[in-house]
């Protein structure tokens, strides 16, 4: 599966609330970028806007400073996130 279409399932799965743990899912996906490194390199070498939408400072800010308790918090936090996901993965196919 390409790193595009896993970063936009992650992305869904939290859209969709089909996520036990936020903050964990937010470990898991920032995770991805920060130490795994052949993830971080194939995904910039596949569809670097895509990098840089999961790689902002509101991403990383969010699940340090909010709730992730909240799942409806979390849920619309990510909504726009997997809307531009998607457009940039339909893009680079």
């Amino acid at each position: 599966m390409k790193y595009g279409q896993q970063v936009l399932n992650m992305l869904k799965r939290g859209v969709d609330g089909d996520v036990d743990d936020y903050y964990d899912f937010f470990l898991e996906l920032t995770a991805k970028l920060g130490e795994d490194e052949a993830f971080a390199d194939g995904l910039i070498a596949e569809n670097e806007p895509l990098f840089d939408l999961i790689n902002d400072e509101p991403m990383y800010f969010f699940y340090v400073e909010e709730d992730t308790e909240n799942r409806e918090l979390c849920r619309k936090f990510l909504e726009p996130y997997y809307n531009k996901a998607k457009q940039l993965v339909k893009h680079s196919a």
